[in-house]
């Protein structure tokens, strides 16, 4: 299925190209230019790095196992933020925003598109009860109630497994 995307594009001065990355959407937030929703005029990106990766990638020593990174751009700013502690505020590089954001299914007005899961609900619920009374079923056939004639007391009563081997319990 697909959703949301947005891709990031931005310049690897390692390569001197342009490098097309597609970070995760959930970590994604967008503001919108008021009654405009396809103007953005900021986005912030929230992802999590290892301790190892951080420490090489920005010299910090962080607290936990993960680090969250936050980037914050605009047209004309890009801020970055290690485990809530700025680490750089400068010129945006690029004078705009680098990311492309498009939506699954447009919403109007909205930046978000509408999921796909909404109309998969009813369908896999139908699903869901089918299988539950299939699996009612089955486990009263594999479970067969036990009838008991000419019985005095309910201590003790011995049975016969169908291998023949006797056991006893009580009841």
């Amino acid at each position: 299925m697909l959703g949301d995307a947005v891709y990031k594009v931005i310049w690897d001065t390692e390569t001197a190209g342009v490098r097309v990355t597609a970070p995760d959407v959930q970590g994604i937030y967008v503001w919108q230019g008021g009654d405009d929703a396809s103007r953005v005029w900021r986005v912030a990106s929230r992802y999590y790095l290892d301790v190892d990766v951080a420490a090489a990638m920005y010299g910090t020593k962080p607290k936990g196992k993960t680090t969250t990174v936050v980037e914050l751009w605009t047209a004309e700013e890009f801020e970055l933020w290690v485990d809530d502690a700025r680490m750089e505020k400068k010129t945006n590089p690029y004078g705009f925003i680098p990311f492309v954001i498009f939506p699954n299914l447009r919403d109007p007005k909205k930046v978000w598109g509408i999921s796909d899961l909404t109309q998969m609900m009813e369908p896999l619920r139908e699903f869901n009860r089918a299988m539950s009374q299939l699996s009612r079923i089955l486990e009263l056939s594999g479970n067969p109630v036990a009838v008991l004639e000419n019985v005095e007391e309910s201590e003790d009563i011995a049975g016969q497994t169908r291998r023949g081997l006797e056991h006893s319990g009580g009841c």
